[in-house]
């Protein structure tokens, strides 16, 4: 977690928030302002909550957000499973480094809760 947000940093993306647990992230996400103009980024083997239980509540509450999901143990079925919760990205861990260059983060730049039109990230684990 602390990684990607030094590779986001690197990459002009402000970083909103770090959690280390599902119930965190929803806390977190809630108090950002929950809305559909945030991006979050989820581990799928954090404590509390899976990044897939975490990405159904969120999409369950703001059907437009954003989710990552990433895992070092990616498989069909987590892609099929990401696939069916409405998941943006489901990358493996070793691609996560990668995340700022891809088409979800596209046009990322200082990104604010406060900003109008801009997007918040959270990072979770």
């Amino acid at each position: 977690r602390l990684l990607l947000q030094v590779v986001f940093d690197r990459a002009g993306i402000l970083v909103d928030g770090l959690a280390s647990n599902g119930p965190e992230v929803l806390e977190m996400w809630r108090d950002i302002g929950s809305g559909d103009d945030v991006a979050v980024v989820l581990h799928q083997r954090m404590p509390g909550l899976t990044g897939l239980e975490v990405a159904e509540q969120i999409i369950t509450e703001s059907p437009n957000a954003t989710i990552v999901v990433y895992s070092g143990f990616l498989d069909d079925d987590l892609l099929a499973r990401s696939h069916e919760v409405g998941v943006a990205a489901c990358v493996s861990k070793w691609d996560a480094m990668d995340l700022p260059n891809h088409p979800v983060f596209a046009g990322a730049g200082h990104i604010g809760s406060d900003s109008g039109d801009r997007q918040s990230h959270l990072i979770s684990r």
